[in-house]
């Protein structure tokens, strides 16, 4: 390998999925941008991983190959194989993560997120539309009533483009951060086509601790690193992922990844406050409350969808599987004083009625849809509390 420095620094991080690191690491070498190092860290997978990644890195000198003497991943997740990366092995000005069984669909990704960056240098990350991939096939479109939708992909099987989560284009700092607090669960989008501007991870605090969420580490990602400056979008079909049941995405109970996403947010902000001023200061720990009473209210809401039966599609039915066992009234109620989030009536009333019969739920959910409309009240009823506006820090 050279010994100047590459532009950029890609992680697959591998265990035991040989025929899929193959697709990944085809959708990397495709690619039209060639100034990049590529290190594959496996994670001591019992297949014949090692074998492909040593005939490969054979015949590509930007290959770096990493076999780790004990798994991490079953303990920390991939986290931990990530700060390692960050912190240790990545050379480049920037960086980007591709999970093994993800893989990149356009062949110019790279080269269109370095421009952006090179153009841009208040941007500190690029990232791209995820496509998901059902196993079950997709024989129609589902339509959802929000501000984003689904649309087909071209050339990729079984799949759905989500477009509109985020506005193509320069999104500046804080209008950012405002709009993952207005749905940071949907905004929590997959990092596989993101490429981060190292210096800017760094100065977030970002990964820079150990111990950290195990499941919902992707707040920490493009939050943190969002506090340091703007963000770019853009909203075409970036990173294909399988939606798989039994991934490590879908394990753990709703309890567990709630408060897994809590763990998160705090991370994301933890570094930037201390550096920041008194002013930015207050605004951040404004942003930082708001996500998280958006995502424990999106967590309220789950139960009440689930008994609704709102979950369970033709596309992925076993997703009802998640959404058992419920979270109690009560647990919603503690975790929202530990992190002193502010409740309005409707909230404590979400929350109540979650921990109601089936019954109860849905005469609660037809007299709330007469008065507020069908697509509206779940909006208005999780929605941050009108007397606390910006600057009301915890």
């Amino acid at each position: 390998m050279s010994s100047s420095s590459p532009v950029v620094s890609v992680l697959i991080a591998t265990f035991r999925r040989r025929p899929l690191l193959q697709r990944a690491l085809d959708s990397v070498h495709k690619q039209d941008f060639r100034d990049y190092e590529l290190v594959v860290c496996d994670d001591c997978s019992p297949d014949d991983t090692p074998i492909l990644m040593r005939e490969m890195a054979a015949l590509d000198p930007r290959i770096r190959y990493i076999r780790l003497p004990k798994n991490v991943g079953g303990t920390f997740g991939d986290r931990e194989i990530l700060r390692r990366f960050v912190h240790e092995w990545a050379r480049g000005t920037y960086f980007i993560y591709l999970c093994d069984d993800d893989f990149w669909i356009p062949d110019d990704l790279l080269s269109r997120a370095v421009a952006v960056m090179e153009d841009n240098p208040s941007v500190v990350q690029v990232m791209g539309a995820q496509v998901q991939i059902y196993p079950n096939g997709v024989r129609e479109v589902p339509k959802i009533e929000s501000f984003w939708h689904y649309e087909d992909v071209p050339g990729v099987r079984d799949a759905l483009g989500m477009t509109g989560i985020f506005p193509d284009g320069l999104i500046e700092r804080d209008r950012f951060l405002d709009l993952q607090c207005e749905d940071p669960v949907t905004r929590n989008v997959l990092t596989g086509a993101s490429l981060f501007r190292k210096s800017a991870f760094l100065a977030a605090g970002v990964l820079a601790r150990k111990k950290g969420s195990r499941w919902q580490a992707g707040y920490e990602l493009t939050t943190g690193i969002a506090t340091q400056g703007d963000s770019y979008y853009v909203d075409r079909p970036s990173v294909a992922a399988g939606v798989d049941i039994n991934s490590a995405s879908f394990r753990g109970t709703q309890w567990s990844h709630l408060q897994d996403c809590m763990t998160s947010v705090s991370i994301a902000f933890d570094v930037p406050k201390r550096k920041a001023d008194d002013e930015d200061r207050r605004k951040l720990a404004y942003f930082e409350t708001r996500m998280k009473h958006a995502i424990l209210m999106n967590y309220a809401l789950n139960k009440v969808s689930f008994q609704l039966g709102w979950f369970g599609s033709k596309v992925l039915p076993e997703i009802r599987k998640v959404f058992a066992p419920e979270i109690p009234a009560k647990d919603f109620l503690r975790l929202a004083a530990e992190h002193r989030l502010p409740l309005s009536e409707d909230n404590r009333t979400l929350i109540a009625i979650s921990s109601e019969s089936t019954r109860a739920i849905k005469l609660f959910a037809e007299k709330q849809e007469h008065e507020r409309g069908k697509y509206d009240w779940h909006r208005s009823i999780c929605a941050w509390p009108a007397d606390h506006t910006r600057g009301h820090s915890q």
